[in-house]
């Protein structure tokens, strides 16, 4: 279905125009800050930085098309923060980090954020497509990870070191990347789910709702224009100059 969502996006100009006035509604008179002036500055810095207005358009247009949104968010965790660590003490003292006692570790990384409040702070972030995602969660509903896997259904990719368009079998078409794809832990992922129903993980999309009346209009474009192209020339026609309007063919 989501393939069909936004097939019917670049088709119909009607679908497109309904989704930018949505996004630019959103985005169009900006986004406010709460908080300290100091905290809004850097947060600003930050947005700009990373194109958030830009980003921020796509994810919620891809949300409007095919229910869900993704943005992507790159961070330093725990354990990259405890390797550094281990690399310098190794190279200062010789020896590994992993032969601290536990206690030692936490007062060392308690003492690297009382330092650095910010070192987990997202440093980056990034679209994701929502056709590319497929959510990992358990039984119960709780998201344990995501998987990126691109796709690219007009693109042909080399299956081997000399490839011939004579042997369709040396080219794959449509996927990008490995074939298991690219995983991020939950909190590397905001996920925009609209209009989530009950118990649900994915969103829903307002466009699948209106799909047959999006297809019907499609149909009756297609076939006015069908009908034009050849000169509107009509499949027959009654002339009935001297017919009374009581007369059979004057009723047909």
């Amino acid at each position: 279905m989501r393939e069909s969502l936004y097939l019917w996006y670049w088709k119909m100009p009607e679908v497109r125009a309904i989704i930018s006035g949505m996004v630019a509604d959103v985005f169009g008179e900006g986004y406010g800050l709460e908080g300290d002036k100091a905290r809004q500055q850097k947060t600003n810095r930050f947005l700009r930085k990373n194109c958030f207005n830009r980003y921020g358009k796509s994810v919620l247009r891809d949300a409007l098309i095919s229910g869900d949104g993704y943005l992507g968010k790159a961070s330093l965790t725990e354990s990259q923060v405890f390797e550094a660590m281990d690399s310098i003490y190794g190279n200062v003292f010789n020896k590994s980090a992993d032969t601290l006692t536990e206690q030692t570790k936490q007062n060392v990384m308690n003492k690297v954020l009382s330092i650095k409040p910010d070192i987990y702070s997202p440093k980056v972030l990034f679209p994701l497509m929502s056709r590319s995602i497929h959510i990992k969660y358990d039984v119960h509903g709780k998201v344990t990870g995501y998987v990126q896997r691109p796709k690219n259904t007009s693109t042909a990719f080399a299956t081997s070191k000399n490839p011939s368009m004579d042997r369709p079998d040396s080219y794959a078409y449509g996927q990008m990347g490995s074939s298991e794809g690219v995983e991020f832990l939950p909190e590397e992922v905001i996920h925009f789910p609209y209009e989530p129903v009950g118990d649900q993980i994915y969103g829903n999309s307002p466009l699948q709702t209106a799909i047959y009346d999006v297809i019907s209009l499609w149909y009756a474009k297609s076939y006015g224009g069908l009908f034009f192209q050849n000169n509107a020339t009509p499949s027959f026609i009654f002339s009935l100059p001297d017919d009374s309007p009581d007369s059979q063919n004057y009723k047909k």
